[in-house]
């Protein structure tokens, strides 16, 4: 079996965006799972809980341009692969 090495850490959670936010939230013990009826359309969607990230600010990592043409989720995946290749302190190009 090959071995893995991981050396960056890229997290955007409900905790917090960067592995710093992220540990301490763990840390605190806070709870990001709340009840969302009330605040989200959540239309065709059965649960009535979810953990969303609601700090997290795309434009914060993100030029307007480019955040405005990706969905949420694809700017959180990218935001949180920007923070593992910068932590790994990996040249992007």
């Amino acid at each position: 079996m090959p071995r893995v090495f991981v050396s960056g850490f890229g997290v955007v959670s409900p905790l917090g965006v960067g592995r710093a936010a992220f540990f301490q939230g763990l840390k605190e013990g806070r709870v990001a799972i709340r009840r969302v009826d009330e605040d989200l359309d959540l239309t065709g969607i059965a649960a009535k809980v979810a953990a969303p990230c609601d700090g997290f600010d795309p434009v914060a990592f993100l030029s307007p341009k480019r955040a405005k043409r990706l969905g949420r989720t694809s700017q959180m995946a990218v935001v949180a692969a920007r923070l593992a290749v910068e932590e790994a302190r990996l040249d992007p190009r």
